[in-house]
Formats: C-alpha cells, sequence, structure tokens
C-alpha cells in the first residue's frame, strides 16, 4: 500500500529523462515543487528499482602482500604522505598507536609499553620545540599540534591509566595547540565541539576568508545558528550522540531523523553512492532517568512481526533479550524497553530482526549511550 503509484514513477521517469545528469537531490527537490512527497531514501530505492540509477562497476578484489614480521622495533617505519598547501610541512607520528612500543626514551622501569610510547613521544616533541624555538623558522612559523582521534582504550591503556574515566568509549577530548612565539598562553573551552571546526579554526587565525562547504565553524566563534549543528555531533554508522558543552547525550528521534536527512543530502551533492543511508533506519530515545528505552524502526518494506535484540556492551551479551515490536498506524514498528531488564551503563546495542513465528532476517543496527545503570536508575 505504500508503494510508489504508477503516476509518481511516470514523474520520476520524465523528470530524469529531461534532466538526465541531475544529481539526486537536486531531482528530489525539483519533484517535491511538482508535488513529489516522500523522502529522498524512498526517490533512490524507486530509482534503483526502476533501472534508472546504474549499478555501480564491482572493484577489483585487493590481494594482501605477505606481511613480513619484524625482528625488533624500529625495524621499519611507516610514513604516511599527506598532501598540504605550499609553505605548509606536516609531520605525522605513528609511535603513539595501539600496541607499540616505546624503542627509544621509556618510562621508569620500561615495563609500561603504553606509558613508555606516551614518554618517548614528550621527550621527542620537547626536543623537536627546543631546536625549532633555537631556529630562524620561529619569527614566521606557526606550529600546530593536534591529533585525529584518542587513544584507544584496550586493556594495555586501563592498566596504564586505571582512575581515568571514558564514559563513553567511542568518544573523548583531543587537543588542538597553536603555537607562535608571540602569541600570548591562552585556553579556550570548545563546549565540546570536534575536529570539523578544526579548518575554519585555523584559517580564521590565519585571517584567510572565502566561499567554502565546510560543515563546521572557527573556535573562535559562536555555532547557535547552525540548523543542524555538526560541530557537535559524534557520528558512526551505528551511533549518533551529541557531545554539546562537553555532555555526551542521545539525540530525539527528531534530531537523529533530522541529521541523518541533511547528512544524506550532504553526501548525495558530493556524489557519493546513498545507498548505505537507503536501509531500514533504526531511531531511539533514552527516558531522563535512564529507565527506559523507546526504539523506533523506520523501514518502508513489510514484515509479518519485528524483534529489537537489546544488549549492554558490559559482561558480553549476557543481558541480551529480544523484545518483539508492535507495528503503528504509519507503518513503523515501535517498542518500549524497561532497561532494568538489563544492566550496565556505557553503550547499548540495539539491533532489528524480521521474520514470521521467530526472528529470522537482520534488518538494521544501531547503539545508543546509557549514562547511568538500570539498575541503580530511581
Amino acid at each position: 500500500p505504500r508503494q510508489h503509484t504508477e503516476e509518481e514513477i511516470k514523474l520520476i521517469r520524465d523528470m530524469r529523462r529531461r534532466n538526465p545528469k541531475l544529481g539526486l537531490t537536486e531531482l528530489w527537490y525539483r519533484l517535491k515543487k511538482r508535488g513529489y512527497a516522500r523522502t529522498v531514501e524512498s526517490l533512490f530505492r524507486c530509482m534503483r528499482r526502476e533501472g534508472l540509477i546504474k549499478p555501480t562497476a564491482a572493484k577489483k578484489k585487493h590481494q594482501s602482500k605477505p606481511y613480513e614480521k619484524m625482528t625488533h622495533p624500529g625495524e621499519r617505519i611507516q610514513i604516511d604522505v599527506k598532501v598540504v598547501p605550499r609553505r605548509c610541512t606536516a609531520i605525522y607520528t605513528f609511535g603513539t598507536h595501539v600496541s607499540l612500543n616505546s624503542p627509544d626514551a621509556q618510562y621508569g622501569d620500561g615495563t609500561d609499553p603504553v606509558l613508555n610510547k606516551f614518554y618517548n613521544f614528550d621527550q621527542q616533541f620537547g626536543l623537536f620545540l627546543r631546536r625549532f624555538q633555537e631556529s630562524a623558522l620561529v619569527d614566521n612559523t606557526v606550529l600546530i599540534l593536534t591529533t585525529d582521534h584518542a587513544t584507544y582504550a584496550d586493556n594495555d591503556f586501563r592498566h596504564a591509566f586505571p582512575t581515568y574515566s571514558r564514559p563513553c568509549i567511542e568518544v573523548d577530548s583531543i587537543p588542538l595547540y597553536i603555537y607562535h612565539k608571540d602569541i600570548q598562553t591562552e585556553r579556550l573551552d570548545a563546549h565540546g565541539r570536534n575536529t570539523l571546526d578544526f579548518a575554519p579554526t585555523i584559517l580564521d587565525y590565519l585571517d584567510i576568508s572565502a566561499p567554502n562547504f565546510f560543515l563546521g565553524t572557527s573556535l573562535f566563534s559562536a555555532n547557535e545558528h547552525e540548523t543542524v549543528p555538526y560541530s557537535t555531533i559524534s557520528y558512526q554508522p551505528s551511533l549518533t550522540i551529541s557531545t554539546a558543552n562537553c555532555v555526551i547525550d542521545n539525540l530525539s528521534m527528531d534530531e537523529q531523523s533530522a541529521f541523518t536527512q541533511r547528512l544524506m543530502q550532504y553526501i548525495a551533492a558530493k556524489g557519493t553512492n546513498t545507498a548505505d543511508f537507503s536501509r531500514d533506519q533504526i531511531l531511539s530515545s533514552l527516558s531522563e532517568d535512564s529507565a527506559t528505552l523507546s526504539i523506533t524502526l523506520i523501514s518502508e518494506n513489510q514484515y509479518s512481526n519485528v524483534w529489537f535484540p537489546v544488549w549492554s556492551d558490559e559482561n558480553g551479551q549476557d543481558d541480551l533479550i529480544f523484545h518483539p515490536a508492535s507495528k503503528e498506524e504509519n507503518g513503523h514498528w515501535m517498542c518500549s524497553v524497561d532497561l532494568a531488564s538489563h544492566w550496565g551503563s556505557g553503550i547499548y546495542r540495539i539491533h532489528a530482526y524480521a521474520g514470521i513465528n521467530q526472528p529470522t532476517l537482520m534488518l538494521a543496527a544501531a547503539n545508543v549511550y546509557v549514562p547511568v545503570d538500570p539498575q541503580s536508575a530511581d
């Protein structure tokens, strides 16, 4: 009953025939002006079924070369080549990555590889900074120190920093240092904004302004006027959370839907395949006391029954429960989960399965951040 009508398909075919080179988002926008009321994801699926979108050619299978094991630390090094503008130099450090140890300076008795590699980085960067300050470059060079992600919190990391708390294993703070000998030392609070703001911030500091398509804004300015606050949303295909004001929180269902729509439009405008965003979608909402989890499956497909298996990351799947969903009038499948039947704070996994009498077909997956153990929630 929710399939495209013959009139809608004719409208799409006529518009595509007249505009064969039009992008998906622009095509959808023009169709909406002519009365088309469906989402851009629905348009994509319809065009794919009707053969109006050519399937992408299969990529040539990559054949990995045999890995040659090292016999001692430092025998080989990895160099990542970065494309940078003229008059810029980028240095990429590899030694602080997970599973590595320091081949040079070591911390204390040298028995902790995590502390060793951070101590070694500190020593090497200190040596670099002292030599830089003694060189002629110090007068007209700006140094920027940052990273693309925080340290992976594996067992070695937790052993090295037993009192360090990372409420959400997927998210943590990272540094951005801008140094020049004439800069007065100052510390700015980014209020939970992310790396999308790095490039606008550096260009703002250098007083460079030009038309652009940045999703982020300069950290030297406020971003309260953004329709969708990309700078305070941490996105992964299975987990989308807010980091606004340095507080990790879940997005509401409306915020999740709005963000996904805008993200897909942005990706489509870049000419990237949006197929990964066109499948069944799980939205979730956690009550303020972390006691109840509301789950919705948005789908245009017809299923006999739907279940939502839910479990916490703590202790594996020992609290795994398949919660049956009910179908609403709008075609969505919904379920309200009492988290008292689960335990542990942190990341909770949500899957969606369909079947006739039992769950057999996996439809979608998502995660949700639960800040308080449901067993202790009032």
